[in-house]
Order: C-alpha cells, then sequence, then structure tokens
C-alpha cells in the first residue's frame, strides 16, 4: 500500500510539473506576441510621422501644375456649380476652391498662394475675372500636357502595337467582348460639348463611334452586357439606357443626381450612387421600352457621396465614400454589415477608389491621404492590415484609382 501510495504521488508530481511548465510556455508565447505587436505598433506610427513629415516637406514646394492632381470628376461637378455661368474675381475663385477641396483638410496658408498663380495664369486676358470655359481650358490643356510627358517617361511591359485612343478620354471601362477583342465606353470633355464614345479595340485598329453628345457632364457610364446597352447619368436628374444604336431604350428620372455606375453581372444589377449624397440604388434595367427599370433598394449607406464600388461575389459588395469611410453592403438583406476598421485606422480624408483581390481576400483603399491601405473583408474584427506608404518615394498627390494586378 505504502509503494502505490508513493507511485500514485510521483504521477501527481508529475503531472503538476508538466502542467506549469504548458502554463509557462503559453505565457511566455503570448508574451512574444504581445511584445511582437507593440514592435509592429511602434514601427508604424514612426512610418506615418515619417510619411508626414514627407508630405508636408513636398507641400511647401507645390505648384499650379501639381494642384491639377486634386481634380477627379467628383470635385470638378462640385466645382461648376460655383461658377454659376458667370466670372469669378481673385478672392471668388480662391474661395471656390477652398470649398471644393475640404474634404482633403489642405492648409489655407499653402492653397491662397497657388490659388493666385493659377488665377494669374488663366487670366490671360486681364480682365480681373475668370469664367468656367477659361478654367476647364486651362485645365485639359495642362492635363494634355502632363499625359504627354508621363507617356514619354513610361516603358510598356509588353510591346503589343500602339493604338491611339482619343485625347482626354476619361471614365473609361474596358470590356473583354472575346480573344483579343475588347469593347472601351468612355467620355471626352470640352468646355460646352460632352461626348460619349464607344471603341471596339483590336490588336490592330480602334474602331471609334461618337456615341453621344450632351451639352450636360456625363456624371457615370457603365456597360451592361447581358442587355446590350450603356447606362449614362447627367446632370438633369435621368438614368438613360442606349441601346447599340445610340437610340433610348429607356429614361428614368430621380429627385437627385446620380454619379457612380457599376454594373453587377451576378445579379444583373445596376447600382448607382448619388453624386452629392450618401445614397445608394440597386436597379434592374427594363426589358422592353414600355416598361421602367425597378428600383431593388434604395439606402443611405454613406454621409458623403460614394466614390467607389468593389464586387466582392454575388451578394457581398464594398464601398467607399468622401466621408473617410469603406463599408461592407450585403445585397441580399439591403443592410451595411460593417464600417471597415476601428476609427484609429480609418482613412483620415475622403476615398476616391476600392478594389478586391478575389485571390488573396483583401480589399485595398485609397484616397486624399497619399497612402492605400489594405484590409480583410470580414464582420466582427479589425479589419485593418497595413498602411501601404514607401520611406523613399511616398505619393506625392492622392491616390485616384487602386487595382490587384
Amino acid at each position: 500500500m505504502t509503494k502505490n501510495l508513493l507511485n500514485t504521488s510521483l504521477t501527481s508530481t508529475r503531472k503538476l510539473v508538466h502542467v506549469k511548465h504548458v502554463e509557462s510556455d503559453e505565457m511566455q508565447e503570448a508574451l512574444a506576441h504581445t511584445q511582437r505587436l507593440e514592435r509592429d505598433k511602434e514601427w508604424l506610427a514612426e512610418q506615418r510621422l515619417f510619411l508626414q513629415s514627407r508630405l508636408k516637406t513636398q507641400a511647401d514646394t507645390l505648384m499650379p501644375r501639381d494642384f491639377l492632381h486634386l481634380f477627379p470628376e467628383v470635385e470638378l461637378i462640385s466645382l461648376q456649380r460655383r461658377f454659376h455661368d458667370r466670372e469669378l474675381d481673385c478672392e471668388a475663385f480662391i474661395n471656390a476652391l477652398l470649398c471644393t477641396f475640404r474634404h482633403q483638410q489642405l492648409d489655407d496658408r499653402d492653397v491662397i498662394p497657388i490659388c493666385e498663380t493659377m488665377f494669374n495664369i488663366i487670366d490671360t486676358d486681364g480682365s480681373g475675372g475668370v469664367n468656367w470655359e477659361e478654367f476647364t481650358t486651362y485645365l485639359l490643356n495642362s492635363y494634355n500636357a502632363i499625359q504627354l510627358k508621363n507617356n514619354s517617361d513610361v516603358q510598356p511591359w509588353r510591346s503589343c502595337g500602339a493604338i491611339a485612343l482619343p485625347k482626354n478620354l476619361r471614365t473609361c471601362t474596358l470590356h473583354c467582348m472575346g480573344a483579343h477583342q475588347f469593347l472601351a465606353i468612355g467620355t471626352t470633355s470640352s468646355p460646352r460639348t460632352h461626348h460619349l464614345l464607344k471603341l471596339k479595340i483590336s490588336p490592330s485598329q480602334v474602331t471609334q463611334h461618337s456615341f453621344l453628345q450632351s451639352a450636360l457632364p456625363l456624371n457615370g457610364v457603365a456597360y451592361l452586357p447581358s442587355f446590350a446597352h450603356i447606362a449614362v447619368t447627367t446632370d438633369d436628374r435621368y438614368l438613360t439606357f442606349y441601346d447599340d444604336t445610340a437610340a433610348v431604350h429607356n429614361r428614368w428620372w430621380l429627385p437627385l443626381n446620380l454619379g457612380l455606375l457599376k454594373w453587377h453581372p451576378n445579379r444583373n444589377l445596376l447600382l448607382a450612387a448619388s453624386a452629392n449624397t450618401g445614397d445608394l440604388f440597386g436597379v434592374t434595367p427594363a426589358a422592353t421600352k414600355q416598361s421602367l427599370p425597378d428600383l431593388v433598394f434604395r439606402t443611405v449607406l454613406h454621409k458623403g457621396p460614394v466614390t467607389g464600388i468593389a464586387l466582392l461575389g454575388t451578394t457581398l459588395i464594398a464601398t467607399c465614400s468622401l466621408d473617410h469611410n469603406a463599408k461592407l453592403f450585403d445585397l441580399q438583406t439591403t443592410q451595411a454589415l460593417a464600417t471597415l476598421g476601428p476609427a484609429k485606422h480609418r482613412h483620415q480624408q475622403g476615398l476616391l477608389s476600392i478594389a478586391f483581390s478575389q485571390e488573396h481576400n483583401l480589399l485595398a483603399t485609397g484616397g486624399y491621404e497619399s497612402a492605400p491601405r489594405l484590409w480583410m473583408p470580414i464582420q466582427g474584427v479589425d479589419q485593418f492590415i497595413t498602411c501601404l506608404s514607401d520611406y523613399d518615394t511616398p505619393h506625392q498627390h492622392p491616390i485616384r484609382a487602386v487595382q490587384f494586378i
């Protein structure tokens, strides 16, 4: 009996020692993990401070031509309304630009001298005023000059033959129509006329069709392959569907102007965002001319205009907005599922683009902060992964588009 008691005691002691050893290993592993997280946080904090100081240094040397990169379409539409078909003097011109750039949190002391220089450049006749036509002519000429310089600096990854596209082609979307055949839908703008172009692209040539002319700005364009239609939104609050012959298939009036359009091929659903508010619409195009499009849903998703939509699958999408936030939205329940990241990890300025990688299950967002971010598109946790920035060559201007390749 004494021997059995001794064996039982030794076994219990061994188990106790083993449990304490396991607990000690777990505590050490948890401590090491916490230390790694702290080091990562310190590194990210140092990186942010370094990037801020670099951007501040670059902001001190901004030139008027650099200001051109701050004019995405959503800001140009807002700025055009401030001209009201009249000339602006220097003070009114500066105030209009400052109001337009309210989402970018720029320092007025840096911006005002640049605006004054820009005003003097545009006011070539010395009248003391600048109208919308003079301003847009200056922008187009400057964009062309910058684009020519950029094209001369870029070397193609693979040479497939040079194809000349129209100048000032904007809001362009590209659709694959088969082997080596593509369809491009884009817009070009002049001070008084806005054109919608349809381009059939092959390895040897581009066939261009002037599909539509409009006196109003074309806020959004989307190609609907299931219907062979092109959807267009303009400042008259109409969503118009055109067929292949440029004939109007349907027109749908809404109580507010629409901006961004995104076609969801898996659901045959057109996603349309308001140009001025955070409203998001889901629309099913009409099959016949006698019927109207069906409004599947309308929801107020953001506090500012929606500037980007990414498709995450059949029922899930991700959106970004000028309200600094990116959100996950369920098309089945028409409910917002989550806002990406806690407040400390979110963007501090407006967003302009969002993209999804199905291969890696990652979201990327970019905007006025000049540093894109990576996210995990899931609920219930901190989705933030990292802020993509470069110590040596940080972006000097807003991130207008992000894309996985």
